[in-house]
């Protein structure tokens, strides 16, 4: 803009170069007071010097990912958010056609505008700005009504778990039944175990059985404690084919 300015002046190199510094504010306006004027012959090379400087702004161009992820602001208007949606659209090289620019906008809207545009298929930019300022008349004159997004339900039920009676909550681990065929007395000598046996603090549920003289009643059978944990135990069944895995429907069935 200032080359285009001072375009009378194209061949006074001293006066572009004297007056170039009025149209700078700020950091570049720091950097041009630091230049070494040694170096800064004609305004070319203060050209040169000032695109190398500030040529990372390329760089930093808007792209097409930038404008999908753009979002309208909750107190925002439609109107406003869709000329702040094209001013920054317009910024992106090579630059947009009609159908993809449109079609772009109509992802970044909301539900509510969403709905009501998508299937109408507006032909361009313009109609999508003119039907979007519609409904918002609509909603503000109380024809339409524009309700906010939910929240997600499963959020919500997790936060009713957690608070509920303020009690942490059983955890449970799953199990698969087994069928258990208990071995011998010898087999379980061989396990290399020492057993000391124990009696238990409670009594079988079933009583003994009847002898021929019922004075002579044999007493209740007392189950002695294995010496192992139950679950090393079951480790060691499986490994010698003591016991089978069944499904647990399987179980039921067997009574078992």
């Amino acid at each position: 803009m200032y080359a285009r300015k001072m375009s009378v002046e194209a061949d006074n190199d001293q006066l572009l170069i004297h007056y170039f510094q009025d149209s700078l504010i700020g950091a570049a306006s720091t950097w041009y007071i630091g230049l070494d004027s040694a170096n800064i012959r004609t305004f070319v090379d203060l050209s040169e010097a000032f695109v190398n400087q500030y040529n990372y702004n390329v760089d930093m161009a808007p792209d097409r990912e930038e404008l999908q992820a753009m979002t309208q602001n909750d107190k925002e208007s439609f109107k406003a958010y869709a000329q702040r949606w094209r001013e920054f659209a317009a910024q992106i090289r090579p630059p947009l056609e009609e159908k993809e620019l449109t079609k772009i906008f109509l992802k970044t809207l909301d539900q509510f505008y969403y709905e009501n545009m998508v299937a109408r298929t507006p032909a361009n930019f313009a109609d999508m700005m003119t039907m979007g300022m519609r409904l918002d008349e609509g909603v503000r004159e109380g024809r339409l009504v524009k309700e906010s997004i939910p929240t997600d339900s499963s959020e919500e039920k997790g936060q009713e778990v957690s608070m509920t009676k303020g009690w942490p909550q059983p955890q449970y681990q799953a199990y698969h039944p087994v069928a258990v065929v208990m071995p011998d007395a010898n087999a379980v000598q061989n396990l290399g175990y020492q057993p000391q046996f124990q009696q238990s603090q409670q009594q079988s549920r079933q009583p003994a059985p009847q002898q021929s003289n019922p004075q002579n009643r044999a007493p209740r059978t007392q189950i002695d404690l294995i010496p192992i944990k139950y679950a090393e135990f079951s480790r060691l069944c499986l490994k010698r084919n003591w016991s089978t895995p069944r499904h647990r429907f399987r179980c039921r069935q067997g009574g078992q």
